[in-house]
C-alpha cells in the first residue's frame, strides 16, 4: 500500500481530533466516567490522531511547531500498549483540554 501525503495524514489528525470532540460535546465529566462507549471512542479517535502523527516527516512536524508532537504519539503509545491502562482522567483531560487546541492549530496552519 502506497504512503499517504503528509496533508492527508494532517486531515486525518483533525478529522479524528473533531470526532473525539464531538463524541464529549454536552457531557459532563460524571457522564464520561460512567460510559465505557464514550471513553472507548475518545479512546479510539485519540489512537488515530496519534498514528497520524507518528507518519508525518519532520518537515511537516516543523510547521507546526507549537503542537507537542511526541507527547501525541506517547497518547497513542499508552492508548494501544495499554501501559497502566490509560485513566479516564487523561482522557477527559485530553479531550476536554488539549484536543481543541490541537484542532485550532490545525485549522490555523491549514488556511
Amino acid at each position: 500500500m502506497p504512503k499517504k501525503s503528509d496533508a492527508v495524514y494532517v486531515e486525518d489528525m483533525l478529522a479524528y481530533a473533531r470526532r473525539a470532540a464531538d463524541r464529549v460535546r454536552g457531557l459532563t465529566r460524571g457522564d464520561f466516567e460512567s460510559t465505557v462507549e464514550h471513553q472507548e471512542s475518545v479512546a479510539y479517535n485519540l489512537m488515530i490522531v496519534g498514528e497520524a502523527a507518528s507518519k508525518l516527516s519532520e518537515e511537516t512536524r516543523a510547521r507546526y511547531p507549537t503542537i507537542p508532537w511526541n507527547e501525541i504519539k506517547g497518547m497513542r503509545n499508552q492508548i494501544v500498549h495499554g501501559y497502566a491502562e490509560t485513566e479516564r482522567d487523561t482522557l477527559w483531560e485530553t479531550v476536554t483540554e488539549d484536543i481543541p487546541v490541537l484542532i485550532a492549530a490545525l485549522e490555523h496552519s491549514a488556511a
